[in-house]
């Protein structure tokens, strides 16, 4: 399981398994009512109606946006690596056959807004909209750039943290719209991007890739595979500092943060913290 969302009293989980609870067509993606397991859709032949992988979900008011590694879902041509779950049926998001030419990674909504971020280039067709781009329910949008008609972002997007109309983002990247500091996280405005601090010698904070954020007021908690501030791949942002979580942290990479009141859950690949 690589995914989950809530909505209401139903728990969705994304990933690569089949035959969830049982259930024949329970394939990639799932739903769980509190007493059982169900399917969305179906292929047509018995079997789920995602072939392939799920990496990401979210709730879009009563739809479930799906992100991954997938072609035309329940037989819909455009629905490649992205698709959408209204309760019964299965649809695309925005009517461009081949909108997405490389695997999605994450989702966040703000509003009736969906970003999406991942491996693809040239999304919808559209030359800058390169890892991340931003569904406005009737248009493609591309966030920013590069200043030479690519997208902003040289390398993949893992994560994203909704924030207003803007977004934190995390992934494999380096200078976000050419920023020296936005390496591997960065933060969108809705117009512009910034980099989240320095190692003070002009790159950004974090030197190894970004796995998971999580919001909680004005902290930002960023976990992945880098070194900061005495701490080992997880770390904590006030809007103008880093500090770590304890030290030494973590002993290998962190790919899941959760948080509940003050306290904060991590996951990940390591032993002993």
């Amino acid at each position: 399981m690589l995914a989950i969302a809530l909505s209401g009293t139903d728990v969705y989980v994304g990933g690569k398994f089949s035959n969830a609870g049982g259930v024949a067509a329970a394939d990639a993606v799932a739903k769980w009512n509190g007493i059982s397991w169900s399917a969305l859709g179906s292929n047509g032949l018995g079997d789920g109606a995602i072939n392939g992988l799920v990496n990401a979900l979210a709730v879009s008011g009563t739809d479930l946006c799906v992100g991954g590694n997938f072609s035309d879902v329940a037989g819909i041509a455009e629905a490649d690596n992205l698709a959408r779950w209204n309760g019964s049926t299965w649809s695309a998001v925005g009517l461009y056959n081949g909108t997405f030419d490389a695997e999605i990674h994450a989702l966040a909504v703000s509003g009736s807004d969906l970003s999406v971020g991942g491996s693809f280039t040239d999304a919808a067709g559209i030359s800058t909209a390169d890892r991340i781009v931003r569904w406005t329910g009737t248009q493609w949008l591309p966030l920013g750039s590069n200043g030479a008609g690519g997208g902003a972002l040289s390398g993949a997007v893992l994560v994203l943290a909704a924030l207003g109309n803007g977004l934190f983002v995390g992934g494999s990247f380096t200078d976000a719209g050419g920023i020296a500091t936005a390496d591997y996280v960065a933060s969108w405005d809705g117009s512009n991007w910034a980099g989240l601090g320095s190692d003070g010698a002009g790159n950004g904070a974090l030197n190894g890739e970004v796995r998971a954020l999580a919001l909680s007021g004005t902290y930002l908690y960023v976990g992945g595979s880098f070194a900061i501030a005495g701490g080992f791949d997880i770390a904590k942002w006030n809007g103008a500092a880093w500090s770590a979580l304890g030290s030494p942290g973590t002993n290998r990479t962190v790919s899941a943060i959760a948080l509940s009141g003050t306290d904060v859950y991590v996951g990940g690949y390591f032993s002993d913290v």
